[in-house]
């Protein structure tokens, strides 16, 4: 954590990160992308704090029907 004085009181933060990339994260829209993030964020927080944890890949379809 960081601490740092505000307001003339020292205040500790922390840092939870949650992670998504795109094609790595297979996903159908912006929405899908930043709900994956959103499930690793969670992971993170619950990893403990000041964490970064990144949405694991999704397999990639060997065929896809047209």
């Amino acid at each position: 954590g960081v601490s740092f004085a505000f307001g003339g009181a020292p205040v500790r933060a922390t840092l939870s990160v949650g992670v998504a990339t795109w094609p790595e994260v297979e996903v159908q829209g912006a929405e899908e992308l930043i709900s994956s993030a959103d499930a690793a964020l969670y992971m993170a927080k619950q990893g403990g704090r000041d964490r970064v944890h990144q949405a694991l890949p999704t397999p990639r379809s060997q065929a896809r029907a047209v």
